[in-house]
């Protein structure tokens, strides 16, 4: 929190060699590393402290964030297979599939995307995230209708900023 970021590191360092057991603190310390990775762009370190963070306890939130780990290193079939677990778990969270249509999208699966994206907009129509993620989408696809319906859902839902600004571009 007070930026010292090699000090926090040495504590990192200093908490494992402590616990070495699968247990809720090594767990955090991983997952926080994973994060920390992730922001600076080395999904490669990100990936691996994710995979740690999964021996110490590992769920279906997990899966997803490491299945969005491989998608940002463009591991496009690694993405597919991680994130499949999750829906097959529990088809119930939205995330799933977004990050699945993404994944399709990359792939080139085009039908599969389409799918993934309404399903993650059944489950969760107010989400700015995954209905600008569907809108460009959309736009790519030629369906200006739905794009523009789920820039509006943005506008209207939205909280982050720089997404209420892409929509309202977007629908420029």
């Amino acid at each position: 929190a007070t930026g010292n970021v090699s000090r926090a590191l040495e504590n990192y360092e200093i908490g494992f060699a402590i616990n070495n057991e699968a247990s809720p603190c090594r767990y955090q310390m991983s997952r926080n590393l994973s994060d920390y990775e992730s922001r600076r762009g080395n999904y490669d370190e990100a990936i691996s402290w994710q995979v740690k963070a999964m021996n110490a306890r590992g769920t279906k939130w997990d899966l997803i964030y490491l299945g969005r780990l491989y998608l940002r290193a463009d591991d496009y079939e690694k993405s597919l297979s991680t994130l499949e677990t999750p829906r097959d778990l529990d088809g119930r969270v939205a995330a799933t599939h977004s990050d699945l249509a993404a994944t399709y999208r990359k792939l080139g699966k085009t039908d599969l995307a389409l799918q993934s994206y309404e399903r993650a907009l059944l489950l969760s129509p107010t989400n700015q995230w995954i209905n600008t993620s569907a809108g460009d989408f959309y736009v790519r696809l030629g369906q200006f209708q739905r794009a523009y319906c789920a820039y509006e859902r943005v506008l209207e839902y939205g909280a982050d900023g720089r997404l209420v600004s892409r929509a309202r571009e977007s629908l420029e």
